[in-house]
C-alpha cells in the first residue's frame, strides 16, 4: 500500500529534521531553505515501512508567513504528525496548525514531542504532554497517539516507526468519487523530458499513455511518464504521491492549485453551497457579503460569501453560505476547505461543500433552500431521493442518476440501497417507438397521485351524468408528465385498483353511464337516421351536431359508436356485423379486394376503406398487394 502524510507545527520545531531522520532525505530543496534552516515552501520524502507499505511525507513550512504553503500541503493526505518541541512545547503556529487539522477533520495522525535531548528534567516533559493533551482536548486529535523523539540522538524513532504503520493500516481507501484526480503542488520543466507536475493521485488510477486535462485551464494533455518515490511506473495508484511527465502543455500554463483529471469527468465550478464552522477564536462573526480567501487542495481563491437563513454566523458558531468565487476551483461534494480573512490575515474557519455545482443564486432566507441543504448535508441516499421528489408524483431515472453524479453518488452503486426500501417503486414504459424510459417513485407518492385523480373523477362525475372520466392528455399536462407515463402506471396497475384507462380516458372501474330522457331522444333521432344507410353513417361532425360533443363522447366510450377513422364512426351492430362478413368471407375466399369488399356492404368505397384500414390497424386483417387476407398469428 501506498501513503502520503505531512507534517504540522510551529516554526523550528524540528519537523524537517524529523523528516531527514527517518527517511535519509533533506525535505528543504531551497537554497534559502538550507541556508535559513527554516521551511518556506512545500518539501517532499519517502521511506518504506517495516510492512514494506510506502509513506511520501510533504513536510510543510511552520512559519505563520507560510500558512498558504502549509494549507496546500495538508489537503490531500492519509494522516498527519503535530511535530511540538520538547523545550518550547504549545507554540501559536501549533495552534494554528491544530485548528487547521481540526476544521479539515483529519481524522488519522500522531503526535510527536521532539527534541528530547534538550530536556533533562521528566517532570517537563510530562507537562509538555498535558498541556498538549488540554489544547487537542475536543478535536480531531484528542485521540491520536503521542510519541517522545530526538533526532540528534534517534532516542525513539524506532517506536515512531512502529506508530506511523499502526495509524496507517486503519486508513480506508473508499473514495467518495470515482474520479481519478491530482491536485497540483509543485511543476517545473526536466531538460529533454518537459513539463513535470507532482501531487497525491486520489479517486482511481492513472496510467502511461492515458490522455488527461488540467483544470481549470482545460488543456488537453497525454502522460509521458510516471514517477513515484524516483520509481518509474506505467500505472499510478491512488493514496500516492506522485509525478507526471506531461507533453503537449507548457510549464507557464500550469500553477499550483491545477488539478489532472480524466478529460470531461468534472467541470470546474464558480459557486459552492457549503456548510462552515467559524472558529471561537476567531476575531468575529462571517458576515453576508464578507470577502474571504478558500483554501481547497492545493488551490487559493478570493470568494464572497452569501451567508442563508442568517445575516452573521457567529463565532463557534455553523451556518449554511453560498460561495461566489473569484476563479474556478475543480471540486466534489464533501470536500473540507478552509477560510482566511485576506486583511488583517488570519484563520477564521472551514466547512465542507454540500453541492460543488448549485444551479442558482438561492433566496438566502427560504425555509425550502435551508432544509433543501441540510437533506444534502446528513441525508442518507433514500433523503436525497426524497427531496427531489418533493413536489412531483415522479422523477425519470436520468433525471435522479444526475442529481446523484452531483451529490458525488454513483447511481449504480447506491440504486440496490434504494430497491431494499419498501416505499421505492420502479417502472418503465416506451413512447412513440423511443428508447425505454424509466423512472422512480415512491408508494406514497402513488398514493398521493391516486387521491387527486381519484377526487377530480368524483368532481367530473357529479357535474356530468354521462361524462366517460377525464382525457389522459388533460391530466397527464395537469401533473407535468407525458401521456404515456401517466397509461404505463394505470396498465401496470400502480396506482388505485379502481382506476382505469381506455380510449383515451381515465375512469373507474364499473362506471355504468345512465343515459337520461333528453340524452335517450337525441340518441333516437341519431339512429333513425343512421338507418336510412347504417353502413353509410354521417361524419362524426354531423353526429356532434345532432347529438353534442359529451354525449357523442359517451356514446364512442360505452361503444354504442366505434370510430375507424378521424371522421368515421359506425354503430355497434353495424361494426359487429361488418367484422363478421367480412371474416366469413375471408375464410371462404381467402381473399378480398376493397371493391368486393364495397359491393358486399352496398357502400361507398370511402367506407370500405376506412373499415378495412382498421381492420388491419385492429391485426384481423393484412394488405397483401392490392387484396386483404386474414392475419396469420406470428
Amino acid at each position: 500500500m501506498k501513503y502520503v502524510i505531512a507534517t504540522a507545527g510551529h516554526v523550528d520545531h524540528g519537523k524537517s529534521a524529523l523528516v531527514k531522520v527517518l527517511t535519509g532525505i533533506d525535505p528543504d530543496r531551497l537554497m534559502e531553505e538550507q541556508q535559513r534552516q527554516m521551511t518556506i515552501d512545500l518539501g517532499f520524502a519517502w521511506f518504506t515501512l517495516p510492512s514494506e507499505d510506502e509513506v511520501g511525507i510533504v513536510d510543510v513550512p511552520g512559519h505563520r508567513d507560510f500558512i498558504n504553503n502549509m494549507l496546500a500541503g495538508v489537503g490531500s493526505i492519509d494522516a498527519v504528525m503535530l511535530v511540538v518541541a520538547a523545550d518550547e512545547g504549545i507554540m501559536p503556529q501549533t495552534l494554528e496548525h491544530m485548528m487547521i487539522l481540526d476544521l479539515l477533520e483529519i481524522k488519522r495522525g500522531l503526535i510527536v514531542i521532539t527534541k528530547t535531548d534538550l530536556v533533562r528534567e521528566p517532570a517537563w516533559l510530562e507537562m509538555v504532554e498535558n498541556d498538549i493533551r488540554d489544547a487537542v482536548r475536543g478535536t480531531v486529535l484528542q485521540d491520536f497517539p503521542l510519541v517522545q523523539v530526538s533526532a540528534v540522538t534517534r532516542d525513539g524513532i524506532q517506536g515512531l516507526v512502529g506508530c506511523i504503520q499502526t495509524t496507517l493500516s486503519q486508513s480506508s481507501y473508499a473514495e467518495k468519487h470515482g474520479d481519478a484526480h491530482l491536485a497540483v503542488d509543485r511543476v517545473f520543466s526536466i531538460k529533454g523530458f518537459g513539463t513535470v507536475v507532482t501531487g497525491t493521485l486520489r479517486g482511481g488510477f492513472l496510467k502511461t499513455g492515458e490522455e488527461i486535462e488540467i483544470l481549470p485551464v482545460g488543456k488537453i494533455s497525454r502522460i509521458r511518464n510516471i514517477e513515484t518515490h524516483k520509481q518509474k511506473l506505467t500505472i499510478a495508484e491512488p493514496g500516492s504521491r506522485v509525478a507526471l511527465n506531461l507533453t503537449g502543455v507548457d510549464v507557464q500554463e500550469i500553477d499550483r492549485g491545477s488539478v489532472v483529471v480524466r478529460p470531461k469527468s468534472v467541470k470546474p465550478s464558480m459557486r459552492l453551497d457549503a456548510q462552515v464552522r467559524i472558529i471561537a477564536s476567531s476575531s468575529r462573526g462571517l458576515k453576508h457579503n464578507d470577502q474571504v480567501k478558500l483554501y481547497h487542495g492545493t488551490s487559493e481563491i478570493l470568494a464572497r460569501v452569501r451567508t442563508l437563513g442568517l445575516d452573521v454566523i457567529q463565532r463557534g458558531e455553523t451556518g449554511f453560505v453560498q460561495l461566489e468565487l473569484s476563479a474556478p476551483l475543480v471540486c466534489w461534494k464533501g470536500d473540507h476547505f478552509i477560510i482566511r480573512r485576506p486583511s488583517p490575515q488570519e484563520t477564521i474557519g472551514g466547512g465542507q461543500i454540500i453541492n460543488p455545482a448549485p444551479d442558482r443564486r438561492y433566496k438566502r432566507y427560504a425555509e425550502r433552500t435551508l432544509t433543501n441543504l441540510n437533506a444534502q448535508r446528513v441525508g442518507s441516499v433514500w433523503d436525497i431521493f426524497a427531496l427531489l421528489l418533493e413536489g412531483k408524483f415522479l422523477v425519470s431515472e436520468a433525471k435522479l442518476e444526475d442529481i446523484f453524479l452531483k451529490e458525488g453518488l454513483v447511481y449504480q452503486d447506491e440504486v440496490e440501497m434504494l430497491r431494499s426500501h419498501a416505499e421505492f417503486v420502479e417502472f418503465s414504459t416506451i413512447c412513440s417507438q423511443k428508447n425505454m424510459l424509466r423512472f422512480v417513485t415512491t408508494r406514497q407518492k402513488l398514493y398521493d397521485l391516486s387521491k387527486v385523480i381519484n377526487s377530480a373523477l368524483y368532481d367530473t362525475y357529479q357535474r356530468s351524468a354521462i361524462a366517460p372520466g377525464l382525457l389522459i392528455s388533460e391530466l397527464s399536462k395537469k401533473f407535468g408528465m407525458q401521456d404515456c407515463v401517466l397509461q404505463s402506471l394505470l396498465e401496470k396497475e400502480l396506482l388505485d385498483e379502481d382506476l382505469a384507462f381506455a380510449k383515451r380516458y381515465v375512469f373507474l372501474k364499473g362506471r355504468a353511464i345512465q343515459f337520461p330522457d333528453k340524452d335517450l331522444h337525441k340518441i333516437e333521432r341519431l339512429n333513425s337516421i343512421i338507418e336510412r344507410e347504417p353502413y353509410a353513417p354521417p361524419s362524426l361532425e354531423e353526429i356532434q351536431d345532432i347529438v353534442g360533443n359529451e354525449l357523442l363522447q359517451a356514446l364512442l366510450f360505452t361503444g354504442e359508436l366505434v370510430q375507424v377513422e378521424d371522421s368515421i364512426a359506425f354503430r355497434e351492430n353495424e361494426f359487429n356485423a361488418m367484422k363478421a362478413q367480412l371474416i366469413r368471407f375471408l375464410e371462404r375466399h381467402g381473399e378480398i379486394s376493397l371493391a368486393q369488399y364495397r359491393d358486399l356492404l352496398h357502400t361507398s368505397r370511402k367506407y370500405a376503406l376506412a373499415f378495412l384500414e382498421y381492420m388491419d390497424r385492429s391485426g384481423v386483417t393484412e394488405r397483401v398487394g392490392e387484396v386483404r387476407k386474414l392475419k396469420t398469428s406470428g
